[in-house]
């Protein structure tokens, strides 16, 4: 548990950062000031800390390292012993434009590991204010291996993709 935070948040996303085959938790935040009831919103812009939980794999998420809002762009990583040793998948669907969208918004992509667990990712472009998504779906295996991979077009299309032996595939539409 950590100690009681007095910030705002106002971005969530799930993420396997590890690679380790769970869905960690995001969540951005902001320091909320407002002097009094007339005070605009500026107490909003207020640096503070965004949050990284790190889903323990037993139903806890840990407090881990985060970033600062409002302080610049920054673009992370893995490099460090979280995930060294873990595989992952990182898939981009493109749409033909006519039946489905070119950037696949909405399609579903389940994958099957040998330990039989199955993952479901969802292509989504944007999920909350000021946040936008890569629209590449990314699997954290750990050290599993993939058995079948099955997308669900957004127009209901069912296409079955041989697993890949790399970390990254691109899938076109395909309605044969």
């Amino acid at each position: 548990m950590h100690a009681k935070r007095l910030g705002a948040g106002f971005a969530v996303t799930f993420l396997d950062f590890d690679n380790h085959g769970w869905l960690n938790l995001h969540l951005a935040t902001t320091k909320f000031v407002q002097e009094t009831a007339a005070a605009d919103h500026e107490g909003m812009h207020d640096p503070y800390a965004d949050i990284l939980f790190h889903n323990e794999d037993n139903g806890r998420f840990v407090d881990v390292v985060g970033t600062r809002w409002n302080e610049g762009l920054q673009l992370y990583r893995n490099t460090g012993p979280w995930g060294s040793d873990n595989r992952s998948l990182t898939i981009r669907l493109e749409g033909d434009g006519r039946h489905v969208n070119r950037d696949a918004a909405g399609a579903r992509v389940y994958l099957t590991r040998d330990d039989g667990q199955v993952l479901m990712r969802e292509v989504r472009l944007g999920s909350s204010l000021g946040a936008g998504n890569d629209a590449a779906v990314h699997f954290g295996l750990g050290r599993s291996r993939i058995t079948d991979l099955e997308i669900v077009w957004p127009d209901g299309t069912r296409q079955v993709v041989e697993p890949p032996e790399s970390q990254f595939l691109i899938v076109a539409y395909d309605t044969q």
